[in-house]
């Protein structure tokens, strides 16, 4: 997908497994918004040269990034853009807003949103993953450290005080256990 002017597009759910770009240098491009009780996962490349240009606009919704986001010529990876109006397809308009969900794969394979302490969010949910109760039959399942630690480095540098941790199954129930650091 190449985005050749600024553009608006509302995810309900949607997956980019290719790559989304911008063609030449326009300015304010946008590759993707995020709306509130939206998902979005990206397999793929997320590309934006452009000067105002973003990434990814979050407005609400959960993104799960296994690809990568790269942006240059003056462009922001993300920001949060809760005064925005869509119009879906029709003359009726619909306001976005909400806090932002960050999904976590138990088995790894998603990344941390990178710079969320330049969103300006006041809290954001944490969604733990039912991958890892694929590979046993157990009971009580933990998150290793390996896939956690990445996680909580992004936490740590968010500076956002409120994260609530939720379960991203409806089978299961994720329970977090917050642990002191001393260093």
């Amino acid at each position: 997908m190449a985005v050749s002017e600024c553009t608006w597009q509302m995810v309900l759910k949607g997956t980019n497994s290719g790559t989304i770009t911008t063609v030449g240098t326009p300015k304010d491009a946008i590759g993707v918004v995020v709306g509130k009780d939206s998902e979005f996962t990206n397999n793929g490349k997320i590309h934006i040269e452009s000067a105002g240009g973003t990434g990814i606009v979050v407005a609400g919704g959960i993104i799960k990034n296994y690809g990568d986001i790269e942006v240059s010529g003056g462009a922001v990876r993300d920001r949060v853009d809760n005064t925005r109006t869509i119009k879906v397809l029709s003359s009726k308009t619909k306001p976005i807003n909400g806090d932002l969900g960050v999904y976590v794969d138990t088995l790894g394979k998603t990344k941390p949103i990178e710079g969320l302490s330049n969103l300006g969010l006041q809290s954001v949910d944490l969604l733990i993953g039912a991958e890892a109760t694929e590979k046993t039959n157990a009971t009580e399942v933990t998150v290793g450290n390996d896939v956690l630690d990445p996680f909580n480095k992004s936490i740590e540098a968010s500076n956002i005080a409120n994260w609530n941790v939720k379960t991203g199954s409806l089978v299961w129930e994720a329970d977090s256990e917050i642990k002191k650091i001393t260093k």
